[in-house]
């Protein structure tokens, strides 16, 4: 029972840190977009503190079109960080507003809300990386919420606050070249070791539809045996144990891919 004080203490100050690192949703002047914005319609939120700075990247407006900007992240999955050229600093965008980004070589597409297989959790539209795309299909990995946005040294500065000075510049919050590389290898180890490949999912979009693709073996070999029974070559390899996991997706749907097209010319001749 003396114990009991001590837990209660610890669960406050847990849950004090958690709230305190969440980033607030930013409501836009009406009509404004990331081109056309300025800082009094998306507040500025400098990076992380142990963050040195993003990198460059674009990103696509609703429209269709494509900027260039600077870009931190991927670290949160249901708005992007980015530094368009007409605003001093990071300001923070949803999915409606860009729809895809393009970061290190990657590129994130917008993904409707989803139920979960695991604990049946309601997940809210945002960003998922894409890794495989063709005419039909296209396989997507979303990452939920990591520790990086749990960090209390990820707390953002207050709106309209101090600004990096220049592109990859040491945010006024940290104080030091070799404080910001502290907070990224500490920030690295949890990324490693605390939360796991195990949280990421993997979406299938098909037919304008977005599915989870299950990580038990035998689930997924069922519904990509029924999604592709056209190709028997294709399924005989699924039975067959090939490209039997959510992972070999990518792989799995190019191989198809590469046996409709063959038989397409073959229907030619």
């Amino acid at each position: 029972m003396k114990l009991f004080p001590f837990r209660i203490a610890a669960l406050l100050l847990l849950t004090a840190a958690t709230a305190q690192a969440q980033v607030p949703r930013r409501t836009p002047a009406a009509g404004s977009t990331p081109s056309t914005s300025q800082p009094h319609d998306y507040p500025l939120t400098p990076a992380p503190r142990y963050a040195t700075g993003g990198y460059s990247g674009s990103y696509r407006l609703p429209d269709g079109s494509w900027h260039p900007a600077e870009i931190f992240g991927p670290d949160m999955p249901d708005r992007v960080r980015l530094r368009p050229e007409n605003l001093p600093d990071y300001a923070l965008f949803l999915p409606n507003e860009v729809p895809a980004y393009v970061v290190r070589g990657d590129t994130f597409v917008t993904v409707p809300a989803f139920v979960r297989r695991k604990g049946h959790q309601l997940v809210p539209a945002g960003y998922a990386q894409r890794v495989y795309r063709d005419a039909d299909y296209e396989v997507l990995v979303f990452q939920a919420p990591t520790p990086e946005t749990l960090r209390s040294f990820n707390t953002p500065a207050v709106p309209n606050g101090p600004v990096v000075s220049s592109a990859g510049a040491l945010p006024a919050n940290a104080t030091s070249t070799a404080d910001a590389f502290s907070n990224s290898f500490f920030g690295a180890l949890l990324d490693l070791f605390v939360f796991p490949r195990a949280n990421q999912t993997v979406l299938l979009r098909h037919a304008g539809q977005v599915q989870e693709l299950p990580a038990k073996t035998r689930r997924y070999r069922q519904l990509m045996l029924a999604l592709l029974a056209d190709e028997p070559a294709v399924c005989a390899q699924l039975r067959a144990g090939q490209l039997a996991t959510r992972r070999e997706a990518p792989q799995l749907l190019a191989t198809y891919a590469a046996h409709r097209r063959e038989a397409q010319l073959q229907a030619r001749k």
